[in-house]
């Protein structure tokens, strides 16, 4: 039996931790829930994982921990889906080749479809 692949979730937003957690739990993903870039930063020095889904780039006072993280993405290349309400602004900050994106709000069905790509790469 092939090992499962791990996905690393980083999202602040109550109601998008708690429908997230059900998608990727019904469809028997092995996957990990954190709130920050900082904790994304901190748990990647220890742990690998083959897909991070980020919920927002961060606040501001979360600026230096999200650019440590794109530089850290950027050097493992790990497959990046980002979900934003606001696709255009998000979109410009990332920009390497194994990065998708995802508007909120989605279907169950188009976020495991992007998982699914991602991971297939």
């Amino acid at each position: 039996m092939p090992k499962k692949k791990r996905i690393l979730v980083a999202e602040r937003e109550l109601q998008s931790i708690y429908l997230l957690e059900k998608i990727l739990s019904e469809a028997d993903f092995d996957f990990e829930l954190v709130c920050s870039a900082t904790e994304v930063v901190e748990i990647l020095d220890d742990e690998r994982f083959d897909l991070l889904i980020f919920g927002q780039l961060g606040c501001v006072n979360e600026k230096i921990s999200v650019e440590r993280l794109l530089e850290k993405l950027a050097k493992s290349k790990m497959p990046l889906l980002l979900i934003s309400e606001n696709f255009r602004t998000e979109r410009k900050k990332v920009g390497f080749k194994n990065c998708d994106y995802l508007q909120k709000p989605f279907s169950p069905d188009d976020f495991l479809s992007k998982i699914r790509d991602l991971l297939a790469d």
